[in-house]
């Protein structure tokens, strides 16, 4: 999902398109994109069912692909961070080195599911081409990618979380669904765009695969293979990309941004891409929860709309936090009201949040928890910054936060 256009804190326009951390949010807290097919895959051999797994899906695609035209470069492979782990979360890694600029992947612009309109009504027309291509399978132009998207487990969204979970999640943001104190805005009203924009009903399957535009596409289009690879910004990201909307061109190609190192994990960015014009300062680590479902972990960015005040948080090598300012630097009026929000958020750690949950999935509670914690830790080391608690370097515009 992107957003091709929006302007630091001006009301934010929906047009549509995994990880160390520090002492409060730990990798434990984090649920990478592949974490619930792990989940899932489990469960159905518990049942006796025949999983086909992530990786499966991977290696079909990357065959198909290949025999459309399309080109994946053979050092590279879809599988578990840790093979030996069952619960380990799905990624692309290099299994050998790839040198700077060395293409990774390129895929047929034929091959893409888009709104097939001149002029795109976004993700409406891609989500009822998509539930047309599902529906035919095998049969359908984009067999083995709709085949791989139909096992994709619902509930990865908080728009489509279970009743219990949105609403503890709600209470994280604080306010109502449409009215939040801290960011980000509406983080669970994701289906009202299905229902409002495109007209659309209460069909499950069709409100699941319109979440999993939002969630996998570039405005109206949908790229196989090329949405497999997961997110990390600042030194972690080793891709770049033609533009998806060049049109002229007949394929996007994914080149290496530097030089990859063997057992290095293939990131793209979700908001610092080549196409994500107007998105990199504007778009933070809250936005990343509610339209792709996880707590992204270091390098995060806060953005506070209502206070205008915006920060790029990150760890260094000895394990200290780096703030960098995006807005002006908050003042004492300010961190008045991040005070409140630290309080307000331990508490509600310590009344709801520090325990499981009976009426809440598993993995809806540990994500709701990992994104306290980390709301908790970036405003806490603002303001100690602010305030002068910490220790900082102020040479180039950073800061270190021990």
């Amino acid at each position: 999902m992107l957003f091709r256009s929006v302007s630091l804190f001006s009301s934010i326009i929906f047009l549509t398109r995994n990880f160390a951390a520090g002492s409060l949010l730990q990798q434990e807290d984090i649920a990478p994109r592949g974490s619930e097919s792990s989940l899932k895959e489990g469960v159905a051999r518990a049942q006796g069912e025949i999983a086909i797994t992530t990786a499966d899906h991977g290696k079909m695609l990357v065959d198909w692909i290949r025999s459309k035209g399309g080109f994946f470069n053979p050092k590279l492979e879809i599988r578990k961070a840790d093979p030996s782990d069952p619960n380990s979360f799905y990624g692309m890694f290099a299994n050998e080195e790839i040198e700077e600029d060395g293409v990774l992947m390129q895929i047929p612009r034929d091959y893409f599911v888009t709104s097939e309109l001149d002029d795109p009504d976004w993700i409406c027309n891609t989500t009822r081409n998509l539930v047309r291509e599902i529906k035919l399978g095998d049969s359908s132009r984009v067999g083995p990618y709709v085949n791989y998207l139909k096992d994709q487990p619902r509930g990865q969204l908080p728009s489509s979380w279970s009743e219990k979970g949105r609403s503890l999640l709600l209470k994280v943001t604080g306010g109502s669904s449409d009215d939040q104190i801290i960011p980000p805005k509406g983080p669970v009203d994701r289906l009202n765009w299905w229902k409002s924009e495109c007209d659309g009903g209460d069909d499950e399957f069709e409100q699941h695969v319109f979440l999993m535009v939002m969630q996998r596409g570039w405005d109206d289009i949908l790229i196989p293979v090329f949405d497999m690879m997961n997110h990390r910004n600042g030194k972690w990201l080793n891709t770049k990309e033609t533009s998806v909307y060049d049109e002229d061109q007949p394929d996007v190609v994914v080149k290496a941004r530097k030089h990859i190192q063997a057992g290095d994990e293939i990131y793209t960015s979700y908001d610092e891409c080549e196409d994500c014009v107007g998105r990199a300062d504007t778009y933070g680590t809250p936005d990343i929860l509610r339209d792709y479902g996880f707590v992204e972990i270091f390098p995060q960015k806060w953005i506070f709309e209502d206070q205008e005040v915006a920060f790029k948080l990150d760890e260094n090598e000895e394990g200290e936090l780096e703030l960098e300012w995006i807005s002006d630097e908050a003042d004492e009026e300010d961190l008045k009201f991040f005070d409140e929000q630290i309080k307000r958020l331990q508490d509600l750690w310590d009344d709801e949040l520090s325990h499981s949950h009976e009426k809440i999935p598993e993995n809806e509670i540990r994500t709701i928890q990992g994104f306290a914690k980390a709301s908790i830790r970036a405003m806490e080391a603002m303001r100690d910054f602010v305030r002068g608690d910490m220790a900082r370097d102020a040479s180039e515009g950073t800061c270190g936060v021990s």
